[in-house]
């Protein structure tokens, strides 16, 4: 084997840790919140951001909320994900911190679950993609979305468990939203104009990165630590 080869390898396997901590997107979907309901853990959010990767199996969405900005990165490549926190420029990465979020169901396949929602029929073009509606109700309970289902990012990418909790008719996290990728959420008391609603005001092509070397990483203690 020559020196080359030999030099080239030993630059692979010496590859620091940080440069395995940088993440590429190239697409950005942002939604606007108007209403938070009580099962959703921020306060103020105005604005949610999703950036994605065509190419790669990894996401990050980013709730803008008073005072800090909080994110979750999940990285499919070993099903690892972090909890990233923002605050005045103060930057804390929490490993495999999820706060309930359920990333084994967000990555790959979707599981086989049953969906209330019904189709309505009809659609719209919202976010240069074609969606179609649907509609779930109870005694006294609606929710209206619109979900584009071929709108797939690596890895099948769906983005239910993130946004199921803007409508109001689930029950025990049991009614998911249908599956495909949401655009717009609407949700609120029968008779009444929507409450909570989560609408798309961007789709962009754009290019980002993140750099996990700018934040102090908190790995999560090991069993058997005191």
């Amino acid at each position: 084997m020559s020196k080359w080869v030999l030099f080239c390898l030993a630059l692979l396997g010496t590859t620091p840790l940080w440069a395995q901590g940088v993440y590429d997107f190239d697409g950005k979907l942002v939604y606007e919140v108007d209403g938070i309901p009580t099962s959703i853990d921020f306060d103020a959010i105005r604005f949610i951001e999703v950036y994605y990767s065509h190419t790669k199996p990894w996401i990050m969405v980013t709730f803008q909320s008073a005072g800090k900005d909080v994110s979750y990165l999940l990285d499919g490549r070993g099903q690892s994900e972090y909890t990233l926190i923002d605050k005045g420029g103060n930057k804390t990465a929490y490993a495999n911190d999820a706060e309930g979020i359920d990333f084994a169901a967000i990555f790959g396949r979707m599981p086989s679950w049953d969906s209330p929602f019904h189709a309505t029929g009809r659609t719209r073009s919202m976010g240069g993609k074609l969606c179609r509606e649907y509609f779930f109700a109870t005694d006294s309970l609606y929710t209206q979305v619109w979900v584009e289902p071929n709108f797939n990012v690596k890895g099948q990418l769906d983005l239910q468990n993130l946004f199921y909790k803007f409508h109001y008719t689930f029950k025990d996290g049991m009614n998911y939203l249908p599956r495909g990728f949401v655009f717009s959420i609407a949700s609120g008391v029968a008779g009444e104009k929507p409450s909570t609603q989560l609408n798309i005001v961007s789709r962009e092509v754009v290019r980002s990165q993140l750099n996990l070397s700018q934040y102090q990483i908190i790995e999560p203690p090991t069993e058997g630590d005191d």
